[in-house]
């Protein structure tokens, strides 16, 4: 299925401009090219770091508390510790 769907027109279709076909299907309703779209820093990171082959794919782990709470009274605003962040 994965090789199906890698040789296929549709997936190897690529993100240049072509005059003609923009003047056809402004929009890309039609597909003609693949749409553009920004990676956020996490994804570029996990990708270098998988081309790399550091990248730990094992799941859990222990969870980063970043701000302790020192109260939390429903009626009062809690009292939050920001000095470690």
């Amino acid at each position: 299925m994965n090789r199906l769907i890698v040789t296929s027109a549709v997936y190897r279709q690529a993100a240049r401009h072509d005059a003609r076909s923009a003047e056809i299907d402004a929009d890309n309703r039609f597909l003609w090219r693949m749409n553009r779209r920004r990676l956020d820093a996490e994804s570029v990171h996990d990708a270098i770091l998988s081309a790399s082959g550091q990248l730990d794919r094992t799941m859990s782990g222990p969870s980063v508390q970043q701000i302790r709470n020192s109260s939390m009274a429903s009626h009062v605003t809690p009292v939050v510790d920001y000095h470690p962040v």
